[in-house]
């Protein structure tokens, strides 16, 4: 994988992969804003997901006739905790069940997915959504396949939330 932070991206500006990464920022981002009350910060100097502690995420797939998008939302346990306290008005000492951080994670990518799929469809890119993947552990990691390529970003906010928008594509 030619997985790239932001602070590294070896493309040319304003490349597509960047705009759609910069587009699922802003989606995830506005997303925690409106649905959580949460105030996320764009890292400036965002960390590699694949040496991050990552525990959990969702996946969704944004696909067209001509290719199309994956867009992850992942995090340690203590960040996708605070998102699904958020998210169902939860106590701060409650510990939500997986079940429960299945459901907000996959929830929060899915309406970021509807924001980025608005956005590309300005771009001029119809495409279409899927159904969110929840992952735990190992299969964060094992989501990383040889042959694609991604980009992330890191986003923080108070209490130590530390959240990774991915894009992943594949290309031929």
């Amino acid at each position: 994988m030619t997985t790239k932070t932001r602070d590294s991206i070896e493309v040319q500006s304003n490349s597509v992969p960047e705009q759609v990464l910069q587009e699922a920022v802003r989606a995830v981002v506005e997303t925690c804003r409106i649905q959580l009350d949460l105030s996320l910060e764009i890292d400036p100097n965002p960390v590699d997901p694949r040496e991050a502690t990552v525990e959990l995420g969702s996946n969704i797939a944004l696909t067209s006739e001509n290719g199309g998008w994956n867009l992850a939302v992942m995090g340690n346990r203590n960040s996708c905790e605070v998102l699904t306290r958020n998210l169902f008005a939860m106590a701060d000492d409650e510990r939500p069940e997986t079940e429960d951080l299945a459901d907000a994670i996959g929830e929060i990518a899915n309406v970021a997915a509807g924001v980025l799929k608005a956005s590309r469809a300005a771009a001029g890119q119809k495409v279409q959504l899927g159904l969110p993947f929840f992952m735990e552990e190992e299969s964060c990691v094992e989501f990383f396949a040889d042959g694609i390529h991604g980009m992330a970003q890191t986003v923080r906010g108070d209490n130590d939330l530390e959240i990774h928008v991915i894009i992943i594509w594949q290309e031929g």
